[in-house]
């Protein structure tokens, strides 16, 4: 046999300082730190019989994607929320009212180049030397300047955009025949989520003629002539639903109006308004009032339900009225003046249910319609109205 060459034998052995490094373990990653991808790459050479190493190493390697699959749905979900969130708050108007402005707006352009030629060619120091720069400044005054804009004294603003005023003032068909006018006490917005999306703008009417009623019976039940006291009253959880309950009782008849800010349809209203109704009506079942306890009461359920059924769909800016009336029985209409009945339900724990879902006891469906109506009303309390 052949020996070996000394020099071969140099070439076989590894360098005492690679030697070193690798028999020197890797402390385990902390828990929590990001570890370096090298570390579980298949490429190195590793122990198979070595368990405690491998598995402290697969360990932090499972930690590890377990926190970057967390973080990955977290992104996910946080996408997803801020996409729902911009569809529902920004407000798009809706293409048919987006065509008719358009052309309305180029209607009354037309109508004003067809105006300043006019005046450029019979004033001779019109629009048109203005434009030009030729008239002297001391005499911009002379020009004829449009016709300011007067507030309409019967517009309330809303405080969003999509229904941006409501009428001081209504008329409405009344008991009797004819029509009947109707005062805004206050309004507010409907929202749902956390989001705050708006679903429809409410304001509460009663007849002009009613004011006087209305004062007596809110100052008895409430105890107080003021006007900072009424509303204090009304906010109270207790004392609204007793104030409400009087001025239900008195047989003043009483109108809401509602308008949708967003295309809807008849029956997410009816649902939105039955859950409301169903829910005060177990409170009150459950503080012992048993006029919503019985069978009756699911049957006029029933027919609020049937009422409201299958009436399609409710565009933006559409108008729909909530009468309650002497008797107590509710008559919904639709249009700016209720020129379209759309039913009537005459059990009047339907009607009282909704008024008190609204303005009585603790949690409503519109805090700022509740405030604002405590306000109206104290204002005709004290007199201011």
């Amino acid at each position: 046999m052949r020996p070996l060459h000394p020099t071969r034998c140099l070439h076989t052995l590894r360098p005492l300082h690679t030697a070193a490094r690798r028999a020197i373990p890797r402390p385990p990653p902390r828990i929590g730190s990001v570890p370096n991808t090298d570390d579980f790459s298949d490429t190195q050479i590793r122990n198979p019989l070595d368990s405690i190493n491998n598995s402290t190493r697969w360990a932090a390697e499972r930690a590890w994607r377990i926190r970057r699959m967390k973080l990955a749905g977290a992104g996910v979900v946080l996408c997803v929320l801020m996409q729902l969130g911009i569809m529902y708050m920004i407000k798009l108007d809706d293409p048919e009212t987006i065509a008719a402005g358009r052309m309305e707006g180029a209607d009354e352009g037309a109508t004003l180049q067809e105006k300043g030629g006019e005046q450029g060619r019979e004033g001779g120091e019109g629009v048109s030397h203005m434009v030009q720069g030729l008239l002297p400044r001391d005499r911009c005054d002379e020009l004829p300047r449009p016709p300011a804009q007067v507030p309409d004294p019967n517009a309330v603003p809303t405080g969003t955009s999509s229904v941006p005023t409501f009428p001081r003032t209504i008329s409405l068909p009344g008991a009797r025949g004819g029509t009947e006018e109707y005062t805004l006490l206050g309004l507010g917005i409907r929202t749902v989520s956390f989001l705050g999306v708006q679903v429809y703008v409410i304001g509460h009417y009663i007849p002009t003629s009613s004011f006087r009623v209305l004062r007596k019976v809110v100052s008895a039940a409430a105890g107080v002539d003021t006007r900072k006291g009424v509303r204090e009253a009304m906010l109270d959880p207790e004392m609204s639903s007793q104030i409400w309950n009087a001025i239900i009782d008195s047989g003043v008849p009483l109108a809401l109006r509602v308008v949708p800010t967003r295309g809807t349809d008849w029956g997410h209203l009816r649902d939105g308004w039955v859950r409301g109704i169903v829910a005060r009506a177990k409170d009150l079942a459950a503080a012992g009032d048993e006029v919503f306890a019985d069978e009756g009461f699911g049957a006029a359920i029933g027919d609020f339900k049937k009422m409201l059924g299958g009436k399609g769909s409710m565009p933006k800016g559409g108008v729909i009225y909530l009468v309650r009336e002497a008797r107590g029985g509710l008559r919904v209409w639709k249009g700016e003046g209720g020129e379209e009945e759309v039913g009537y339900v005459s059990d009047q724990r339907i009607s009282r249910a909704m008024w008190l879902m609204y303005f009585g006891g603790k949690n409503v469906s519109s805090e700022g319609a509740r405030k604002a109506v405590a306000e109206g009303v104290g204002e005709v309390v004290a007199g201011k109205r």
